[in-house]
């Protein structure tokens, strides 16, 4: 019998953020790929779909090898695409960051733009297990 694997997008651009969530993801049996921006995590979206997206807020700029700063999409932007993107069917849309309590208008435009829960860090993991979990159909 086929049972359809839960598919997981972790976006941050710290690495180890990256990293804490994708475990624990994996261990609630997620299929897990990693975005470090808002604008990998667009590109990814065109051509697969999660059922589950975790982004950290701030994610505007970013350093390319070159050692120039360009802009980039922010997590925002990146819920305000994936609203867009995915009306039929969006996934499950999840703040995790640590800018969320000192602007009450970043969690306001998450939410706005569909966030199902918003994080800050360090993370209250079980809280956010539990939205994973049953968030996730």
């Amino acid at each position: 019998m086929f049972t359809h694997k839960k598919k997981a997008l972790v976006v941050d651009d710290e690495p180890d953020g990256r990293k804490v969530l994708v475990l624990l993801l994996k261990r609630q049996g997620y299929e897990c790929e990693e975005a470090k921006n808002a604008f990998e995590a667009m590109s990814w979206f065109e051509h697969n779909h999660a059922d589950l997206i975790t982004t950290d807020i701030h994610q505007g700029w970013c350093m390319e090898e070159d050692g120039k700063w360009i802009p980039r999409p922010t997590g925002i932007e990146l819920l305000e695409y994936l609203s867009k993107k995915s009306a039929e069917k969006p996934p499950i849309m999840i703040v995790v960051s640590g800018n969320l309590t000192y602007s009450p208008t970043y969690s306001e435009r998450a939410r706005k733009a569909g966030a199902k829960g918003l994080f800050s860090k360090p993370l209250d993991k079980e809280a956010f297990l539990k939205l994973a979990q049953e968030g996730v159909v």
